[in-house]
């Protein structure tokens, strides 16, 4: 018999953070830590769409013009890749605020993230994975 699966709360207190907003509760698919890949919570292929915002001054034309509605349509492949990169980004984001805490060191914390992203994406060669490394020099570790 399969195990119904428990999700984590989305909702998520960074009081503890300065300048760090804190996560709102909302309709959430993933466990705590994330084990569920991106694709696995939108089998449909939509993925959550961000803030919009209006083209405006000269650039308004774009949103009556007929032939930019049509390459926004053609578009439309794309968008839902880089959209199922933003939910990815969250949730790896969300995650990495409440594990990362003083005293871990830092080359940890930065191999653990990017495993947790290629995990979620479901790194694919040239298809799916990382667009840019975390950014910390080995340096700083």
């Amino acid at each position: 018999e399969e195990e119904e699966t428990k999700y984590a709360p989305k909702e998520l207190d960074n009081s503890h953070y300065r300048l760090l907003g804190s996560w709102k509760e909302a309709e959430w698919r993933q466990t705590d830590p994330p084990t569920i890949p991106i694709a696995d919570q939108f089998p449909d292929g939509v993925f959550p769409v961000g803030e919009i915002m209006e083209y405006t001054n000269e650039n308004s034309y774009r949103t009556s013009s007929a032939e930019k509605k049509e390459l926004e349509v053609l578009m439309n492949y794309d968008y839902q890749a880089l959209r199922k990169a933003a939910e990815c980004h969250r949730q790896v984001r969300r995650w990495a605020q409440s594990y990362i805490k003083p005293g871990n060191r830092l080359i940890d914390i930065v191999e653990t993230l990017e495993a947790k992203n290629l995990e979620l994406i479901q790194a694919n060669k040239l298809e799916a994975g990382q667009a840019f490394p975390t950014g910390i020099s080995i340096n700083d570790c």
